[in-house]
């Protein structure tokens, strides 16, 4: 289980889907509670909240301690977070850009044997790039 939370904002994700729906059902009735989306399938409660009112926010931890007693040990980590695709991704961009611009360039100048080989770049780049978003891809 782990919490994160910013002023206004907290998320809750935990494997313990029933401490999580009284957890819901109580911060629901909250004054002060804006907004409330529990997502029973992936274990995740965020509330948003009135950050203008202390009391509200007061009122909110008890509870969500109260319901999720191990918020309370774990002290609000962050998850680990595996390495960014963003940086991956963006290397795959430049490199077909780069590769389409030089394959238009080679073919510009007639050089076939070198626009062939800058196509084939910019399809290994566009290979990698579909196989990094297949999953939004085949939803």
């Amino acid at each position: 289980m782990y919490i994160s939370s910013i002023p206004g904002r907290v998320r809750i994700r935990t494997d313990d889907h029933a401490a999580l729906d009284r957890a819901a059902e109580s911060v629901g009735k909250l004054d002060g509670v804006l907004d409330l989306q529990h997502n029973p399938r992936t274990g995740s409660l965020l509330v948003i909240y009135d950050a203008d009112n202390p009391a509200a926010a007061d009122k909110l931890e008890t509870l969500l301690v109260e319901h999720c007693p191990n918020i309370a040990a774990s002290g609000a980590p962050v998850p680990a977070k595996t390495p960014s695709k963003v940086a991956y991704m963006r290397i795959a961009k430049r490199g077909m850009l780069g590769s389409l611009g030089l394959a238009l360039v080679f073919a510009l100048l007639d050089e076939e044997d070198w626009h062939i080989a800058a196509g084939s770049a910019f399809l290994g780049f566009l290979g990698y790039h579909l196989y990094g978003y297949r999953k939004r891809i085949l939803a």
